[in-house]
Parts: C-alpha cells; structure tokens; sequence
C-alpha cells in the first residue's frame, strides 16, 4: 500500500471541533456530566421538597408554585455556568496571539509503518503503537498519543473518497486493537 500525504491548513474550526469534543460532547464527559447534573437537581427537588411540606400549610399556593419552579430552575444554572467557562477559555485561547503557531499549513503523512506530521514549525514522527485511542466524528479524526493531546485531522482534508478509504484500511491495519476499541460510542457530531 503506498503512503498517504495529506495537506490542509489547520484552522480554528479544527481546534474548536477537538476542543469542544474533548470537554463536552464525548461520551465519557456526556455521562459524568449527566450524573453531577442529576446530583443537582436531586438536591434540590429534595430541598422542594422539604420546603413545600414545612411551609406548605400555611404558605398560600399562589407563591409556592413560583417557588419551586425557581428552586428547581437553579439546577441548571450549574450546567449553563459550565458551558460557558469552557466557551470562555477556548476564546481566551483563540485569542492569545502565543498560539496563533498552531493555526497552520499541516502535512501528515501515513504508511504502514508510521505516521509523520509536520507543519511550519515542528515534524514529528510516530509509530503506530503510540497511539492509544482513535475517535471519528462526523467531520474529524482524532488520533491520541496520550490521554490529552490528539493529532486532529478533518475529514474534508481528502482529497476523495478512496484516499478516505485507503486511510481507514490504515488505521484498521495498524492501530492496535485497544486503541480502536476506545473508541467513545457516544461520540459527538460536531
């Protein structure tokens, strides 16, 4: 199988899709975050709760409905608060001109052996084996060397749909077993 050289500008959007992946839509964050979210509207049910049958009786109805409905409406202030603190940070880092190096014209290329990435700054060569966990979404790979960096590759970076296909038969062919089966299965569509 001959090698495969993709070149695309790394944009952005690439950054955002990766950031926006890793600490919100993947399916491991998905369900932390669903627990801590119920956690928190459990308490506060329960604290309605305690509420309505201590003050119940002699609280007139026409209040206690407005009540409730603000206590539990607070439950989600938590998760908004969130949202937008990692929205704030992927600005900030956007922002910062110190990173502007990362934003890019990228080659990768891919054989059987390894995969190579350069850029304007840096080249890096890694075997197969180091990689420990693949994630597809509707428009990117990310492919993880450790738990927290990826090297982002967007789909429309191929040229057609063979190239695709020759890369997929790669990464079947070369990945390691576990790290194909990371693969989160709640992954996002970003």
């Amino acid at each position: 199988m001959s090698p495969i050289l993709l070149q695309y500008n790394f944009t952005k959007d690439d950054y955002i899709a990766f950031y926006n992946y890793s600490l919100w839509s993947a399916g491991t964050i998905k369900k932390r975050r669903r627990n801590d979210f119920l956690k928190t509207t459990g308490s506060i049910v329960m604290y309605a709760l305690v509420f309505y049958y201590s003050f119940g009786k002699g609280y007139p109805i026409k209040f206690m409905i407005p009540t409730l409905i603000l206590i539990i409406g607070l439950s989600f202030l938590p998760y908004i608060g969130y949202k937008n603190k990692i929205d704030k940070a992927l600005s900030e880092f956007l922002e910062d001109e110190d990173n502007a190096n990362i934003f890019t014209k990228t080659s990768i290329q891919l054989s059987l052996q390894e995969l190579t990435f350069k850029n304007e700054i840096e080249e890096t060569k890694y075997q197969w084996k180091a990689f420990v966990k693949k994630i597809e979404t509707d428009t990117h790979y990310f492919l993880y060397p450790n738990s927290i960096q990826a090297i982002i590759i967007p789909k429309n970076a191929f040229i057609n749909n063979t190239e695709k296909m020759a890369f997929d038969k790669i990464l079947s062919t070369t990945l390691s077993l576990d790290a194909q089966l990371k693969q989160d299965i709640l992954h996002a569509t970003t």
